[in-house]
């Protein structure tokens, strides 16, 4: 096959057209050497021109199509970026390199192109173009500026997104702050608004909680303090009303030795040292000594009342003497005792044994009576909130109050076994002990 340019060339009906043949040889196929004929296929060289044209490049340009020395078709977008003549054009194609692609800068009429030269496959055809160098210059400075533009746009906008975001969680960080101070003046209980699900709301969250267990805590120290102060003045007004009652109870001691009743004297005496201990000057220690001694004092005035039926017997470690404990907590156990054990017996008898013994810093009482006994059931029945009993009850709860849950009584019975009852606490020291106390141990 061979590409030829005809040039103008005129056809039937007197019209002439710029054309470009492809010719081939028509062989024998039975004898490949005769030659039968020649095909020729002409092309308008418009059509190549318009191939040129699309070329979709956007800058001012120049196609030129050659064959040879022969100029095939060509094609100028923006025709005044180019110099007028064709010598400077054959100049530039006689020098362009014959590599298949190659790309140089020539100048033509005083001005700068970029010349690049492409090889049309196997055709013998080039592909030469011309670019103004200054165009491809203003369209990088064009590109320069939009680049430019766009950076200072994106940094804007980011600076404009940094600044929103920094007041959006500053804001919240300062009611924070805000809310804080305020419970610094003592507005206990605020609370900020929860909102979203960040570190922030992490911490907003728990100050919401810190504020409200704050003011909870507040309340009940209030509670406690109200009704400490409550107490406290009935104590005071039971310390005015016992010095009466001491007062009265010595005139009747008083009166009774005077008409000669000794036994209404010793009565009265025991009575009046059971309400001066149980008292104790207002205060919850009291020592060992003391505490058998009120217990002592309640078994007169109950012997007398039940003519000696009931013994009561004491064995306690002597290494007890001056330690300090709760008071009241063994009169109310022998109370039960002689209530709910021996005068449910049959013959209303019987004997009640107090044992105190010192483990380190653990202090025992066992409390056995001989008397009726009880159920399992009655038994663990006792110490619960449903329980009819108080004493023992209240016993329980006040050392573990005191000492702490892993202290208070516990009780075993049987029905005609009797009763015995352990309470387990922790010892005060001597020196614990108010001055008031020791003083009264002392004497």
């Amino acid at each position: 096959m061979e590409w030829r340019y005809l040039g103008s060339t005129t056809y039937i009906g007197n019209v002439q057209k710029n054309i470009v043949s492809l010719y081939r040889l028509m062989k024998n196929f039975e004898a490949v050497s005769e030659v039968l004929g020649v095909v020729a296929i002409d092309v308008d060289e418009k059509t190549l021109s318009g191939v040129l044209e699309n070329m979709s490049l956007a800058l001012p340009y120049r196609a030129m199509l050659y064959k040879g020395d022969s100029l095939v078709a060509s094609y100028t977008r923006i025709p005044d970026q180019f110099p007028a003549g064709d010598e400077q054009w054959e100049r530039v194609r006689r020098e362009a390199p014959e590599a298949e692609q190659s790309s140089r800068t020539v100048r033509l009429g005083g001005s700068p192109y970029l010349s690049l030269s492409q090889a049309v496959g196997n055709t013998g055809w080039r592909l030469a173009v011309l670019v103004p160098s200054v165009s491809i210059t203003s369209q990088s400075q064009l590109l320069g500026w939009f680049i430019l533009l766009l950076s200072v746009s994106v940094v804007m906008l980011v600076l404009a997104l940094s600044v929103l975001l920094s007041r959006m969680f500053t804001k919240r960080i300062y009611v924070l702050a805000d809310k804080m101070k305020g419970i610094e003046l003592g507005h206990f209980g605020e609370v900020v608004d929860v909102a979203g699900h960040d570190e922030i709301s992490f911490l907003q969250r728990r100050f919401n909680q810190m504020s409200l267990q704050i003011k909870s805590l507040i309340g009940e120290v209030y509670t406690i303090t109200v009704t400490k102060q409550r107490e406290e003045m009935k104590v005071l007004e039971g310390r005015i009303n016992s010095h009466f009652l001491y007062n009265t109870l010595d005139t009747v001691k008083w009166m009774a030795l005077k008409s000669k009743a000794p036994d209404i004297a010793h009565v009265v005496t025991n009575l009046s040292k059971f309400f001066r201990i149980s008292l104790n000057r207002g205060q919850e220690t009291i020592a060992v000594e003391k505490e058998l001694e009120h217990v002592k004092a309640y078994m007169e005035i109950q012997n007398i009342r039940f003519s000696g039926a009931i013994v009561c017997r004491t064995r306690i470690d002597p290494a007890l003497n001056g330690v300090g404990i709760q008071k009241l907590i063994l009169q109310p156990i022998v109370e039960n005792a002689i209530v709910h054990g021996i005068n449910k017996s049959p013959d209303k008898t019987g004997t009640i044994t107090i044992r105190g013994r010192l483990r380190g810093e653990t202090v025992e009482f066992f409390i056995f009576d001989d008397g009726a006994g009880m159920t399992r059931e009655a038994t663990a029945a006792l110490l619960t909130p449903d329980s009819p009993g108080y004493g023992l009850r209240n016993v329980h709860q006040r050392l573990q109050l005191a000492y702490g849950t892993d202290f208070g009584a516990k009780i075993r019975s049987r029905p005609g076994g009797g009763t015995a009852v352990r309470l387990q606490l922790t010892i005060f020291s001597r020196e614990a002990l108010p001055m008031s106390v020791r003083s009264d141990t002392q004497s």
